[in-house]
């Protein structure tokens, strides 16, 4: 399952092969986000520096990825809302959900400029050699 607001070059087979070494109703994708802002540090007021958009490394998102057991899953879906506020806090406390850490590309492409800055990223990786 994915979310249809976001861009990965996940590995799908290690996902897969977490997910069954894992043995949960579902697994997600974990991300580390790049910041969606510059960083200021401000010593009394004044920059004291300014760093635009860079990886955030002590969090981790959900990537909105995920792979889960089909006949266990339809258990613990709700009927209205969605399964981020409904299905997988009640997997957390029941301990059936795992995370696969990925620490490749993803990105969000909510606007115009963020498929802009991912058709850039594409075009570069298109042009180094193998």
């Amino acid at each position: 399952m994915t979310y249809g607001d976001g861009v990965a070059d996940v590995d799908i087979r290690a996902l897969l092969d977490t997910h069954r070494k894992n043995g949960t109703v579902a697994t997600l994708t974990g991300v580390r986000p790049t910041s969606r802002f510059g960083e200021l540090k401000l010593e009394n007021d004044r920059v004291a520096s300014f760093h635009e958009k860079e990886s955030i490394e002590d969090v981790w998102i959900n990537g909105g990825i995920y792979v889960a057991n089909a006949r266990s899953i339809l258990n613990h879906l709700p009927e209205k809302g969605d399964i981020e506020k409904e299905t997988f806090p009640k997997l957390v406390g029941s301990g059936e959900l795992m995370a696969y850490p990925y620490r490749g590309f993803w990105s969000l492409i909510d606007s115009i400029k963020d498929i802009q800055e991912v058709e850039t990223e594409f075009k570069s990786r298109a042009a180094r050699p193998n």
